[in-house]
């Protein structure tokens, strides 16, 4: 069975697991940006066991990051396990990937390998693992319309967390749910997330905790909340077309485009300084759609030194190229909260303008570029109307 699930149907884009973490592994998907797309296109995956003299099964695992720790190993499309070299039969089993995400982490593994012997291989450590099952929580979430939370009466069951506030302890399954109320008293009662979110305010929390007393408790995070209180007619998420999934469709589609825009820059810059690489340089600015910078928490960009009087304004053409410069500068100042992220560049560049900044372009990598004038940004701009009249990478 073909696991490939379309998104939606503008511009025919199908979005797929192999792909989508190919193109994570080449820089196109940040981490988070990477969980939130596996949650909502990567429903189920395919799991390898070991035939036994027993007719028992054994998953099939990988080595972990310790000597004593182990690894699932998991396929998102079954003609991939062809890759496995193993001397024993081995069946392979369909299951829902929220399942095998708790089965991770209630068997105690360290991890996953996603598509091993593949381009598109991918290791998720322990905590991304956390991460992604909470994106699963919420669309499960989503799609149930609440979750179960032991109740009695018109109580539910709170805990305390480390700030010493109270929230709401919610299970994504009854199971779960009615196993706690075995230990705490209640019934699992299905409530909706208007009601959970509610009580939780009330109790001084923000979100609920998911799973609280399994290996795969989760608190939610605010964004989370606020997408599954939301309460949105049918008909105009269908026809308004502005959801979350129809943008990450578009999105998924014009990754490849972004990468090699940002290869043609980066080789530009690696050609050396000058004034004729410059002009160079520009052109290739021109064309990008999307540029990666350094991003504080909330998605903010934040800026490191000024040359002269000028800012100094960091961009990218590579995620790693971005990590290598916080890398760096960790050693010299503490850098909470500061991430890569690939962004839009024709607004970028028209905010960061008028202020004239310097531009450094991979600073921190050995073929780093710094714009000789603080005129670059200007010169960009103008280069993407001019000429033919207007480029076509320019969006009115």
């Amino acid at each position: 069975m073909d696991l490939r699930i379309c998104g939606p149907k503008k511009g025919g884009v199908e979005v797929d697991g192999r792909r989508l973490l190919y193109e994570a592994n080449q820089e196109q998907w940040p981490p988070d940006r990477l969980f939130q797309m596996m949650a909502r296109h990567v429903p189920k995956l395919y799991a390898p066991y070991l035939l036994t003299k027993t007719a028992k099964k054994r998953p099939l695992l990988a080595p972990g990051p310790s000597p004593e720790s182990k690894r699932m190993i998991l396929f998102t499309e079954p003609q991939l396990s062809k890759n496995l070299r193993v001397n024993q039969l081995v069946s392979l089993m369909k299951g829902h990937t929220m399942d095998l995400l708790r089965k991770a982490f209630r068997s105690g593994y360290d991890g996953w390998v996603i598509n091993p012997g593949d381009s598109s291989r991918r290791v998720f450590n322990r905590e991304e693992l956390l991460h992604l099952f909470r994106e699963y929580v919420a669309v499960e979430g989503r799609r149930l319309g609440g979750a179960w939370v032991p109740t009695r009466g018109d109580r539910m069951l709170l805990i305390q967390l480390e700030d010493g506030s109270y929230t709401v302890t919610a299970y994504i399954d009854e199971r779960a749910a009615r196993e706690v109320c075995d230990d705490c008293g209640g019934e699992p009662v299905l409530h909706s997330w208007d009601v959970i979110g509610e009580r939780c305010l009330r109790a001084g929390g923000k979100v609920p905790y998911i799973q609280f007393g399994f290996p795969e408790q989760v608190l939610l995070l605010p964004r989370h909340m606020d997408w599954l209180r939301r309460k949105e007619e049918e008909q105009k998420e269908e026809e308004g077309e502005t959801s979350l999934e129809a943008t990450e469709s578009e999105e998924f589609a014009e990754t490849e485009e972004s990468k090699e825009f940002l290869c043609r820059l980066e080789q530009a810059v690696r050609n050396g300084q000058g004034w004729v690489n410059t002009r160079e340089i520009v052109r290739r600015m021109a064309e990008l759609d999307r540029i990666w910078i350094l991003a504080g928490p909330g998605g903010k960009p934040v800026y490191f030194g000024s040359e002269g009087k000028a800012l100094m304004v960091d961009l990218f053409t590579s995620r790693d190229h971005a990590l290598r410069l916080i890398q760096a500068l960790k050693q010299q100042e503490t850098l909470d909260g500061i991430e890569p992220l690939l962004v839009e560049a024709r607004p970028l560049f028209q905010h960061l303008s008028a202020q004239e900044p310097v531009i450094w372009i991979n600073r921190g990598s050995p073929e780093g570029w710094t714009s000789i004038t603080n005129q670059l940004l200007p010169a960009v701009l103008n280069e993407e109307v001019s000429g033919s009249g207007k480029s076509s990478r320019v969006k009115l």
